[in-house]
Formats: C-alpha cells, sequence, structure tokens
C-alpha cells in the first residue's frame, strides 16, 4: 500500500508514473488531496480510482461519540463521570471550536 498525502501536488508526469504499478496492482494507491479529484488528478489514474469523500463530523455525531466511549465497555463503560458540560467542551474541542465562544 502506498499513500500519497496532496497527490494534486504532484506533477502529471509524476502522477503517469504511478499508472503502471497501479495498473498490475503492484501498490494499492490510497492518495488524499483538499482540491476537486477531477481537476487535479490526472484522468487514467482517476479511472482506476474509487473516490470517498470525507466530510467534517457534526457536534451531534461527536457527541454521539463521546457518550460511546463513556458508556460502552470498549470504552470506560461507565467508570467515568463526565458531567454535560464537559461533554460539550470536548465536543466543541473536537468539532475546533475555542472554549468560551
Amino acid at each position: 500500500m502506498l499513500f500519497i498525502d496532496e497527490v494534486h501536488r504532484f506533477s502529471k508526469t509524476q502522477q503517469d508514473a504511478l499508472l503502471s504499478a497501479v495498473e498490475n496492482r503492484v501498490v494499492l494507491l490510497v492518495a488524499a488531496t483538499t482540491e476537486n479529484p477531477s481537476f487535479a488528478v490526472v484522468a487514467p489514474l482517476l479511472s482506476r480510482s474509487l473516490i470517498l469523500q470525507l466530510r467534517p463530523l457534526t457536534s451531534d455525531d461527536i457527541r454521539i461519540v463521546v457518550q460511546r466511549a463513556i458508556e460502552d465497555p470498549r470504552g470506560f463503560g461507565g467508570r467515568v463521570v463526565v458531567t454535560p458540560e464537559a461533554v460539550e467542551l470536548l465536543v466543541q474541542l473536537a468539532a475546533g471550536m475555542r472554549a468560551g465562544r
């Protein structure tokens, strides 16, 4: 497996160089970009790719994860007490918001 972060920074020639290895299954390419892959990745490589778009978790999603971590036996299993205010602070911090905002 080959992971390339910011694949959009690779030139077309560099991206083309990956094509043979991807086609022949020598490597499993996992690439990340903040750009639109339709414009940032060369067509031959793009046509052999599965595009997954990752979106940020919502505050509700984060709240669910925090509650599961507190309650689930694979997490704290209810062995810790976390106030609702502390949960909200964790949610805000995880969402990239500053406390007190």
